[in-house]
């Protein structure tokens, strides 16, 4: 009677799992266009996803290289046109310095004839008063001897020279005044040179330093791209989901206060700076004073005495997708789950014997709990 039954329970699970088949079967074929539609156009999404962050990804560092090359040109060729413009430069201070070392020596020739005219004059002068006073104590003889003649002929010639002096003095008073303002030029141009000199040397000192900045973020930004790729492998190793100090310390309610607090005291002088050491400067301060600031913000937490989710909610995150990523491999490897494990088969290698297939009734051995009833 128990097989009859058994016999009849069975057909009449076959045939509605027969029914259940075509059923499914008919709702399969009339829901897969359908699903298989939406499937595509969800790998067609993922990816453009994906191509549209590689491409982008590409192309960044690209046109990150390129920038850096195009940097090194732009600045390399404001190198050279500052080398041509300070060989100008100086090539027009050597000639302005030639000029004033002619303007010098003519101006020292010109004081030195002052100086002769000066004396001839003063020479002059006492030689007249002498020969009018010989003049005057002529005795007749004298003018029969013809001392009277002389003496007149260079009473005469010594007043028309000192007369030439006089002139000759006017005329190189005129040309010494002439000089010193032509000298006063050439010193002016001379400074005006001198700071195009200094503005030369200070683009050039701009340029060299935008080349070591230029040269120091392309090592950075390699050194960080080799870390974040590092950072990357373990992630994927480890399959968890942050392991960065920054997206932790982020998390903080008190990190955006703190950082807005550091930038209060920027004004209108700061953001009319476009020096560039003065607004490091400020930078570097503000790095500093956040810093004690995090500092003090996490002594007054440890004072207040946080609790474990407060602080210890990120390593638990990061622990817990460790070993959930990895429960496969730490099971295996303890001597509780191996024993498990090798009772099991021994449980499956008896199972297996007991109950043997094949035969008239084989389909009922594997149901055994339909004989148990």
């Amino acid at each position: 009677m128990n097989r009859m039954k058994a016999a009849r329970l069975l057909f009449v699970f076959r045939c509605a799992a027969k029914i259940q088949k075509v059923v499914r079967m008919f709702l399969c074929k009339k829901v897969y266009p359908m699903r298989l539609q939406i499937e595509q156009g969800r790998r067609l999404y993922a990816a453009k996803v994906i191509m549209r962050a590689w491409v982008t990804f590409v192309q960044g560092k690209r046109l990150q290289l390129l920038l850096d090359d195009n940097r090194q040109s732009f600045y390399k060729a404001r190198l050279s046109k500052f080398a041509a413009s300070r060989a100008e430069i100086e090539k027009d201070r050597d000639e302005i310095k030639n000029d004033i070392k002619v303007m010098l020596q003519l101006r020292d020739r010109h004081q030195a004839r002052m100086k002769q005219i000066d004396n001839f004059q003063v020479e002059a002068q006492l030689r007249s008063a002498i020969i009018g006073k010989e003049m005057e104590n002529l005795t007749p003889e004298d003018f029969d001897s013809g001392w009277g003649d002389a003496f007149g002929s260079e009473f005469e010639v010594l007043g028309r020279q000192i007369k030439m002096s006089s002139e000759e003095e006017r005329l190189i008073r005129h040309r010494l005044l002439t000089l010193s303002k032509e000298l006063t030029l050439l010193y002016c141009e001379l400074e005006d040179v001198e700071i195009e000199l200094d503005h030369i040397g200070t683009l050039e000192i701009s340029a060299y330093e935008g080349m070591r900045r230029a040269a120091v973020g392309r090592i950075e930004r390699r050194v960080f791209d080799a870390k974040a790729r590092l950072v990357r492998l373990e992630r994927c190793k480890w399959k968890t989901e942050a392991v960065r100090l920054h997206v932790i310390q982020r998390q903080r309610p008190g990190f955006a206060a703190i950082q807005a607090k550091t930038k209060e005291g920027r004004d209108m002088n700061y953001a009319r700076t476009i020096v560039y050491e003065k607004r490091q400067q400020r930078r570097d301060y503000e790095q500093l004073r956040e810093a004690e600031m995090h500092k003090a913000d996490g002594a007054a937490s440890s004072m207040l005495g946080s609790t474990y989710e407060s602080y210890a909610t990120p390593f638990q995150t990061t622990f817990d997708s460790i070993v959930n990523g990895n429960m496969a491999l730490l099971r295996g490897l303890t001597l509780e789950e191996r024993a498990e494990r090798i009772k099991k088969q021994y449980k499956d290698r008896d199972k297996a014997k007991r109950l043997k297939t094949g035969g008239q009734f084989s389909s009922l051995k594997k149901f055994p709990e339909i004989f148990m009833k």
